[in-house]
């Protein structure tokens, strides 16, 4: 399937099906723990590693110690640090 701009990941992912990929990392940033704890659970699914914060002042420090992450999922309103800040 050449030319869809869909790679077989993507491709399996539709279909439903369990894609690992241990090369990807997320990072989580949620004042819930509750949405928080999901997200992780759904990412790890799908073979991710995933980093949880509880506000974008955590997050924000996490990057000035030398973190990086393929995908960040942000609350826009949190305390401390909001996702827009």
């Amino acid at each position: 399937m050449s030319g869809n701009g869909a790679s077989s990941s993507s491709l399996n992912m539709i279909a439903g099906e369990d894609v690992v990929n241990n090369n990807l990392s997320a990072l989580v940033v949620d004042d819930s723990p509750l949405l928080r704890l999901l997200h992780d659970i759904h990412l790890k699914k799908y073979g991710l590693r995933v980093e949880v914060a509880e506000n974008g002042k955590v997050a924000v420090d996490l990057f000035h110690l030398g973190a990086s992450f393929d995908l960040v999922l942000m609350d826009k309103e949190m305390p401390v640090m909001n996702g827009v800040e």
